[in-house]
């Protein structure tokens, strides 16, 4: 957990260069290419995570740990698209929303069960929190 940690959160530029975009849409667009880089990655192993979870205490305390630090890391995301937009929602109601759609069963149905490229994943993602967190 710790390496997971520590390497999502703290090591990967990819997600400061994502908080420090200057407006909201532009974080959007990186939030989806960094979902789409890290699900590129590591999308099967965390489905193979996920799925043991349910019958393996060790490994359910890993999933716990990856997603309530994917929640952290939303809740950072929707503090610094709130200063940047107005939000449909609350910070919490975006760092939820963040969380649910970036998660990697999401990129594995699109990319491996549907045949999509991941590029059209990302474009898709972009425009799915866009519409979902930003009011116009």
């Amino acid at each position: 957990t710790e390496i997971y940690t520590l390497s999502l959160h703290d090591a990967l530029p990819i997600w400061q260069e994502q908080l420090d975009a200057p407006t909201a849409e532009r974080q959007l667009q990186l939030i989806a290419r960094n979902a789409r880089r890290i699900n590129d990655r590591a999308g099967h192993l965390l489905e193979l995570v996920r799925a043991t979870a349910a019958r393996d205490d060790e490994i359910a305390a890993l999933w716990r740990d990856i997603n309530n630090e994917r929640l952290a890391r939303s809740r950072t995301s929707a503090e610094r698209l709130a200063a940047k937009a107005t939000l449909r929602t609350s910070v919490p109601g975006a760092a939820h929303t963040l969380w649910a759609l970036t998660v990697p069963e999401l990129y594995v149905l699109h990319v491996t069960q549907s045949g999509r490229r991941p590029d059209t994943y990302q474009h898709w993602l972009a425009d799915l929190l866009t519409a979902a967190l930003l009011a116009h």
